[in-house]
Order: structure tokens, then sequence, then C-alpha cells
């Protein structure tokens, strides 16, 4: 986060009126996903009148697959993943739920997630207590529209791997709706039609809208035209990601300082994760604290909760007596669930989705969003970050899984975020942890007990895992000094630091290994 230049990311409009409500979540009735209607909870997305002819199909991929390393290691772009790795005991097996319809051309069947385990069962999602429901989309009330800046002047090709990103689609950014009204106009001649459309508000008013590349189209062909054709307008894939995170101690909150044994460590605070969903009747998360809301739309499968459900433990898990204690045992957790399971049982997010969720939590009124989650850059979603960041969200995520070698992983690479590592408890890196000059610090990730779903626990490894303890490091700092921005909270973390590795800040270790030990007053009076 110290020293990284912000990317530039630029304008583009389009229209269309506002959408009827989304089926619900657990309707029994919920039907494969209309691509000419809102995918938005009530009062979201704007209604988009179906064409007069059917809808063409968006473009097959085509090509061999072959093995993708997470965090783009191998070198290619568009899938972002999470580094998720989980060794689940002998005994584990995948949690039975019917499949909901979906149609196989609407998301493509990304090759194989390098870094997840061959023993993990996976399994669909099923909400369990009540934790998961739709909700009215929320923006910030009084927000004033901001223009969107011009887009770079050269941009990532990640549109080049159609196994990658959503086929047939892509996203663009507009300052406002009667510029995305405009644009929608400009690019109907081209075959283009609006699928969907959002008023991003908490993110500067933008609006994000989802558009259907003609059939037989490439996505990059179509982006590349536009960059030529209409260089101002601020378009993308939507790429597809994948969830960031393997094998025994508990030695984590011993290495960072961490106290032990007090219950009332982020009272009065709530944190955001951007996440696969949870296991609300696990032991941890029983007692209530944590909520969620899912983002993805009718006919997909949502990812096994494995991964959402460790990371709320480690954060504000209640059952000490039974190993699933959390950093913020008085904190409430707000989780956007954005990961849906292909057909092979990988676990994918999209750029739409995670800006989505960006912009509900930052409605919510929390200050820390924890991101467990990696990939390529993508212009869209920086944008999304930056725009985070001004409105006083503190951002952590995961440097990638994706080796030593590896590209940096967004957006942790973002000079807006927080990026965190992993270490084990020798303090040697992670084995499959990225390096880079992004990274800002080190913190337990390897072999970190934690819940899983079904109300055990397992041991996990992975960058993910990590950035709980950098996420509850900054929440003590918050409390201790509530009106603080990131600068002033991440600096202080970096003094305290323990450096390892190569003397000052380094690409393996960052500043070193965050240092904590007191969990700050409690947030009685915030949110």
């Amino acid at each position: 986060m110290f020293g990284r230049t912000a990317t530039c990311l630029g304008a583009l409009l389009w229209g269309l009126a506002l959408a009827g409500p989304a089926p619900a979540q657990t309707a029994p009735d919920t039907k494969p996903l209309d691509p000419a209607t809102s995918l938005s909870p009530p009062g979201g997305f704007l209604k988009v009148t179906p064409p007069a002819k059917a809808p063409t199909k968006p473009a097959k991929p085509s090509g061999k697959e072959d093995d993708v390393r997470p965090g783009g290691s191998d070198g290619r772009v568009g899938v972002f993943t999470h580094g998720l790795e989980f060794k689940r005991p002998p005994d584990s097996g995948k949690q039975p739920e019917p499949t909901p319809p979906k149609d196989p051309n609407q998301y493509p069947e990304p090759a194989s997630h390098g870094d997840q385990d061959p023993n993990q069962t996976g399994g669909g999602f099923v909400p369990q207590g009540g934790g998961f429901e739709r909700q009215p989309s929320l923006s910030a009330p009084g927000v004033a529209p901001t223009p969107v800046p011009p887009p770079p002047a050269a941009l990532p090709n990640v549109a080049g791997d159609p196994d990658n990103i959503v086929a047939g689609e892509i996203l663009v950014v507009s300052s406002s709706v009667a510029e995305a009204t405009a644009l929608a106009q400009t690019l109907a001649p081209r075959g283009l039609t609006v699928l969907r459309r959002q008023n991003l508000g908490f993110l500067g008013g933008v609006v994000l809208s989802a558009f259907r590349v003609p059939e037989g189209r490439a996505v990059a062909d179509v982006l590349q035209e536009l960059r030529q054709d209409l260089p101002q307008v601020f378009a993308g894939p939507n790429i597809l990601f994948s969830p960031s995170g393997q094998a025994p101690r508990r030695y984590a909150r011993k290495l960072i300082g961490w106290p032990s044994g007090k219950t009332d460590c982020g009272q009065g605070l709530t944190v955001g994760v951007i996440d696969t969903g949870l296991d609300s009747s696990h032991p941890a998360l029983a007692a209530g604290q944590a909520s969620a809301r899912s983002f993805l739309p009718a006919g997909l499968t949502p990812a096994s909760a494995d991964h959402g459900t460790a990371v709320a433990a480690l954060l504000v898990g209640r059952a000490e007596n039974l190993g699933f204690g959390g950093l913020l045992p008085g904190a409430r957790l707000t989780l956007a669930a954005v990961f849906h399971e292909s057909r092979k049982g990988r676990s994918l997010a999209t750029t739409e989705r995670v800006i989505l969720a960006l912009n509900w939590l930052g409605s919510q009124g929390l200050r820390l969003v924890n991101l467990s989650l990696s990939g390529p850059d993508d212009q869209l979603l920086a944008l999304a970050m930056s725009r985070a960041a001004a409105g006083g969200l503190i951002l952590v995520a995961a440097a990638g899984n994706g080796g030593a070698d590896a590209p940096p992983a967004y957006p942790a690479a973002h000079p807006d975020v927080v990026a965190v590592t992993a270490v084990d408890a020798a303090l040697k890196p992670y084995d499959k942890a990225n390096h880079g000059d992004y990274i800002d610090f080190a913190a337990p990730g390897v072999d970190v007990w934690s819940a899983r779903t079904g109300g055990s626990g397992s041991y996990h490894s992975g960058t993910s895992f990590a950035v709980p303890f950098v996420l509850a490091a900054l929440a003590a700092g918050h409390a201790a000094q509530p009106s603080a921005d990131a600068k002033t909270l991440t600096e202080t973390l970096r003094v305290a630091a323990r450096d390892l590795g190569s003397q000052g800040k380094d690409p393996v270790f960052g500043w070193g290994l965050v240092q904590q030990g007191s969990c700050g007053p409690s947030l009685t009076a915030t949110k």
C-alpha cells in the first residue's frame, strides 16, 4: 500500500429504466437466469426490455483447457483466485443440495483451480439458520455523482482467454444514468444490448452496466474496437474470480502478540467480508453475530461455504471452549457472498459481483473490509477500489497464492489496499505465496485452525487466512483512533511490525510480521 501508484480508470455510459425485484434466494420456484431482466434484489438494477427476437446465445469458449495456477502464476490473466486450499478430514462429505437449473452458456467452465486440494469434496452452499437473505440494493443517500476519469492509455489484456471470463458479456462504467442511456443508444447499432444496470451510490454514484456481445463475436475483439473507436468509454470483461486458500498447530495469536481470553475485543464494531457464503449454524457463529447476503443471480449454485465460514470464525468466532474463538469476538460481521460453484467444482466470482458487494458493504456504514480473493489487474475493479477508499473504507486483501514468480495479484496490489502475505509458525513464508513490492505485511496463514461447514474445524493454509489477522490489528487501531484514516492506521502497524527477511520493506514479507498486543477499547458508539 506504500508508494504504489493508483491506476486511473475511465468513463463510459449507457441506459435504461428501473428493474423489478429479483427472485428471492430461497424461492422454491427459482427459474434460470433471464439475460434480459434484472439480477438485482428489489430496488436495485434497471429493467431492460428484451428484444423482439429471441436472445442470442453468448459465444462459447474454445481452445484446449490447461491448468491455471492461482493468482495467474502461469502468466495468464483473467481468472481471479483466492488461494483456497482446505485439508478435509477423511470422514468429511459433501452436503447434498439440489442443483438449480442453469444456462450452460451463461458462465464458461474455466480451467482447473491450481491450488485446490484434491481431497476437497466441495458441495453447494446450504444457507442455515437464516444467515442468507436477499435485501434491497442500497446506495449512499445524498451522494452526488462524480465523473469517471478517462481509462488509462495502456490497458491489460484480460479478455484474451475465454475460459476466464463470462462469455458474451462486457461491463461498462458511466458517470450517470443519462450518460449510460446515451452510450447504450450509441452501442445498439454494434449489436450490443443491455442486460443489467446498477447505480453504485457509495462508489460515487457511477453506473455499472452489463452488455450482451453479439453471437459469434469475441469479447476481446469487441473491447478492442471500443477502445479504438470510443476511447473515452470505460469498458472491460466480466472476469471470473476464484477464492485464495491446507495442514497443525494453534500458534497464530501468540505469533502476533494478540491478547487471549478477551471476549469483548471488537465490541461495537462491524467488519465486512467479501467471500463465499458462511455456515451460520456453526457453533462459532451460532450466536447470530454474522449475517450474509448473496449476490448470486438465480440459476447458479453457491460455492462451498467452507472458505467464508473459516474467515468469519477467525474474525468473530465465539466458541473459544471449542477452539473457534475469533480475534474480534465482540464484533459483528456482514458478509457479501459472491462465489458460485462451476460445473467442475471451482469457486468463482465475477468483477460485477465483487463491485456490487463492495458498494453494498460501503453503504452499510462500516469501515473495514476483508477481501480474501485475488486475480489479475482489472481496471473496473480498480476504479471501485479507489472510490471505496475515497469513501472511507479500509480494504485488506490476500497477496495471492501463485508462487514467488507470479505477477502481482489484485485487488491486493492496488495502492489503496493493504496486501497481506502468509507465514508459518517458524516465520517462514508460505511456499505458494506471491512475492512483490506491493506486499505490505505478513501474518499467520499456514496450518491455521478454524471452522468449516457442518460444525467441525480443520487446518487451513493460504494468504486468505492471513488477512483476518491484519484486519483485526487495524480494527484495534480504529478502536483507539476512530477518526483515523487508512494511511494513519497502516503507518501505526508499519512502525510496530517485526522486520523479517531483508532489512526494511522487502518483496517477501513487506514491512514484516504484524504485531498487536491489544485489541483496543470497545466501540459501543459505532457500527
